[in-house]
């Protein structure tokens, strides 16, 4: 039977199940199934967030207008091109429009006041909390008082911002005073000195001075997040913050979460959670009391009102669903049967080298002589047994420990056609033939991330082989003296690529970096790329002009194109974006 032959309810059924992406498709097949997509009620999400939808072409575009009426959430998180002028015009055919998030783009809170006024069925929203250019900004108090009238019409609000903001000044409580909220989050994505104040109360607001007078309103539920990809900065003690001080603590059952890495984490919580941690984690909680125990790498602080939440079984699956990500299973070659890895599951490994040890242990010593160098064989990593049950399993290799010999991959290696996401980092030498063995078996792999020692350069091999893995979506690189003609030659030939990072941190010398025409031609969901390298002004300059012009050339205006110089290889100019969260370089992240 043809599609178009089905019933109405079917076809319905089947529109209702499709991406935006695909019903923008479907919209140009024929009048059939364009009627069928702007059926009442039939639409009413609107993903144009780190996707080919992802420009404000997309929402001036006749098919968003012909569903924007029907649409009550919108996210265009991380749209490169979104201006008010724009966006101003589409909103006025949204109708019943009830979520909107605007993180991570042009936009910030003065512009989503005239928002509000264009489209006042707003009640949640997700905007970073700044006030025009980065860098201290002074403010009217009429500004302050305008964004205080729109938030009192908020159910739940999201802010990303920087750490100064939203954590040390209390601005944002200021803000919220007139807000009757249910939930409220931060995302502090900036570790920076960006900061806001008020012109005629500027003093208030330095962050010597709290402002005792303004307190938390009242929520049912209130969530913080530091995000910090290198996960190595230290923070005051949660009750140290000027604003995390203003919380009645006793009002609230909460638990924080800090983690340098996956396998590197604490969980503070109130008694009400300890259980919860044990059953599902395997991790006791500390108490919360002590007050001067600091913050550390990426944390998560959530909290939970004890009069207007109930802590019953279905409030711990859903969080159980949750927080499953913050902790991936830990796998030990030495104790293999202490979990069961199931599918989809994340899963760390920390390689060890059992035979260097034997060998230490029993005095064996490998010499160099004059005619022959006897070297140590290579350490192939074999996980088939901890994989034998499942058909697909992400898993991060932190090299943490020392391992003398080169690790390599196996053609047998079964587990690695069952990786959808693969992450590598640590101090480790990788052998000549680990790349080619890994893009030619894994027939599954999505998400690759990679950070090169600096005493094993890898890219020259990746180069080589990548084009074998015909299923790779995300990649990420942190290596040094890479060859950026041939990486971007060979980006060409993977068709699929979609979120692109590539960091060199070479140091002593500028790099030049071709014309990114080819690649972007090849790649057509391309949406993301993000270059970090030693360059020149004027090579960054012209960077930045080549991907604008082959943006326009082919007609590619959703991707988002950042260039950044560096001159240290440990210190790189990124903060955290919603780009990176598929490289999973920390656990925690700002979903709830």
């Amino acid at each position: 039977m043809e599609l178009l032959d089905l019933p109405e309810e079917i076809l319905i059924m089947i529109v209702r199940k499709l991406d935006l992406i695909t019903l923008m498709n479907v919209y140009e097949t024929c009048t059939r199934l364009r009627n069928i997509v702007c059926v009442q009620n039939i639409i009413q999400h609107g993903h144009l967030s780190m996707n080919r939808t992802a420009t404000v072409n997309t929402i001036m575009s006749l098919f968003f207008r012909s569903i924007s009426s029907h649409l009550s959430t919108l996210n265009l998180s991380g749209v490169p091109d979104l201006f008010k002028t724009k966006l101003f015009a589409a909103l006025r055919r949204l109708r019943r429009l009830k979520t909107l998030d605007i993180t991570y783009t042009n936009l910030h809170m003065l512009d989503f006041v005239e928002i509000h006024e264009i489209c006042p069925t707003i009640k949640n929203i997700s905007i970073n909390f700044a006030f025009g250019l980065p860098g201290q900004v002074t403010l009217p108090e009429s500004a302050i008082n305008q964004c205080q009238d729109v938030f009192e019409h908020m159910d739940n609000v999201h802010f990303v911002g920087s750490i100064s903001n939203l954590l040390y000044s209390k601005l944002v409580l200021y803000v919220l005073q007139k807000a009757k909220l249910d939930t409220l989050k931060f995302s502090v994505a900036e570790l920076d000195g960006v900061f806001t104040v008020i012109t005629e109360y500027k003093n208030r607001f330095h962050l010597a001075i709290p402002l005792d007078i303004y307190d938390i309103p009242e929520l049912n539920r209130f969530t913080v997040y530091i995000l910090n990809w290198k996960s190595t900065s230290t923070y005051e003690s949660v009750y140290r913050f000027p604003v995390l001080s203003a919380i009645e603590y006793h009002k609230y059952e909460f638990f924080i979460v800090y983690m340098i890495n996956p396998i590197a984490y604490a969980v503070y919580a109130t008694p009400v959670f300890k259980e919860f941690f044990e059953d599902n984690f395997g991790v006791t909680p500390t108490s919360v009391t002590d007050e001067n125990r600091h913050l550390v790498g990426n944390v998560a602080i959530m909290l939970w009102n004890k009069e207007t939440t109930t802590f019953n079984e279905s409030f711990f699956q859903k969080l159980y669903k949750d927080l499953k990500q913050y902790f991936p299973k830990q796998y030990s070659t030495r104790s293999a049967d202490m979990f069961t890895v199931q599918n989809n599951d994340w899963v760390c490994i920390v390689p060890e080298d059992a035979r260097a040890a034997k060998e230490a242990r029993e005095g064996i010593v490998y010499q160099d002589f004059k005619r022959r160098r006897i070297a140590r064989p290579a350490l192939k990593l074999d996980y088939n047994d901890a994989f034998e049950t499942v058909d697909e399993v992400e898993l991060s290799l932190i090299f943490n420990t020392h391992i003398a010999r080169a690790v390599t991959l196996s053609y047998n290696g079964s587990y690695l056609r069952k990786l959808t996401f693969l992450n590598l980092c640590g101090q480790v030498t990788y052998h000549s033939e680990f790349f080619k063995v890994l893009f030619y078996t894994c027939k599954k792999l999505v998400t690759l991330s990679l950070e090169a020692p600096l005493t094993s350069p890898c890219s020259a091999n990746i180069i080589k082989s990548i084009h074998m893995c015909k299923t790779i979506k995300n990649f990420r690189i942190l290596d040094k003296r890479i060859d950026f003609t041939s990486l971007f030659a060979a980006f060409s030939q993977c068709n699929n690529l979609e979120n692109v990072h590539v960091l060199d941190h070479r140091q002593w010398e500028h790099c030049e970096i071709p014309d990114p025409d080819a690649f972007v031609k090849a790649c057509p969901n391309l949406y993301c790329v993000f270059v970090e390298a030693p360059l020149s002004e004027a090579a960054q300059t012209r960077l930045l002009k080549a991907f604008k012009k082959a943006k326009v050339k082919y007609d590619r205006h959703f991707i988002k194109i950042v260039v950044n110089q560096t001159s240290s290889p440990n210190v790189f100019q990124y903060n955290y974006n919603p780009f990176l969260d598929v490289f999973r370089l920390s656990a925690i992240k700002p979903t709830l």
